[in-house]
């Protein structure tokens, strides 16, 4: 069954992905880290349950991204939305 996932994550922008739109660069991260894992879903229908997902497509930064001393990335926290799997029994 597909089912539409909105999870938050916290995504980490490399500093050569700095230089060009923010935003963009955020967007790219996201889809190339989050798309292709399994993740648990903590709907309540969903209990104990994981998802594979297939595809996000929103991504929103929340507030400000924070640097870490020693790391060049930016590390953005993000609310996204995504289209997963989840294998059911005789499916």
């Amino acid at each position: 069954m597909y089912v539409s996932i909105e999870k938050e994550y916290v995504a980490r922008i490399p500093p050569e992905k700095l230089s060009g739109d923010y935003l963009k660069a955020v967007s790219d991260v996201a889809k190339t880290s989050i798309e292709g894992r399994l993740i648990d879903l903590e709907e309540q229908n969903y209990q104990n349950q994981k998802a594979f997902i297939i595809s996000v497509f929103l991504v929103e930064p929340v507030g400000e991204g924070t640097i870490v001393h020693g790391d060049g990335g930016v590390y953005q926290p993000i609310k996204y939305s995504a289209l997963g799997y989840l294998p059911e029994m005789q499916e």
